[in-house]
């Protein structure tokens, strides 16, 4: 770390190499994206048939197949309400997302292991301490009435020789991009 002539940090220069290094990330990611190919999916059916999905870094998102049929505010209540029991872990509620009640995008995420491992979280058969959306703690009434599908796409070969961050970029641009109804922005 450079220190300037007093001793303090030298903040002016630490901002230049800091930017410096976040334009190179993003002319990586602008590269990158070009030859990221289409997502693939999957339906999540509510009659509990497993998925197998075994891929690392990926890209992914839920979506609520049939919106017209739900309520996003009912879902965001229900969620709202589970949050008070502290378990299981659930992602953040996403009120302010601006035109909520026509989203149909639940969950954007990003898995840089197992995939499969992240999935079966949100599916719930993991530990309730792991935030995650444990879909098999939800209420029947919804469960038993939202189609969702599962979007994913596996960024691999792609990132092989970079860094995690790529990988988070891309996940914040989609979150910003499809303004999911739970689910934080990344770091």
């Amino acid at each position: 770390m450079e220190l300037a002539d007093n001793g303090n940090i030298n903040f002016i220069e630490l901002t230049k190499n800091y930017i410096e290094h976040e334009l190179n990330l993003f002319n990586k990611l602008e590269t990158i994206s070009k030859l990221i190919p289409e997502f693939n999916y999957v339906d999540i059916c509510s009659n509990n048939k497993p998925i197998e999905i075994k891929l690392k870094n990926v890209l992914y998102y839920f979506e609520i197949v049939n919106l017209d049929e739900m309520s996003v505010e009912n879902i965001l209540d229900t969620v709202a309400q589970m949050k008070k029991n502290k378990l299981p872990k659930l992602p953040k509620l996403n009120f302010d997302n601006g035109d909520i009640q026509g989203n149909n995008i639940l969950y954007v995420g990003k898995s840089k292991g197992n995939f499969q491992s992240r999935l079966n979280q949100h599916l719930g058969e993991a530990t309730e301490k792991i935030y995650a959306l444990h879909l098999n703690k939800w209420p029947v009434a919804i469960t038993k009435k939202m189609k969702l599908r599962l979007y994913y796409i596996s960024l691999e070969e792609l990132l092989k020789n970079e860094d995690d961050t790529l990988l988070e970029m891309l996940e914040i641009a989609m979150h910003y991009k499809l303004k999911p109804i739970l689910g934080r922005v990344s770091h």
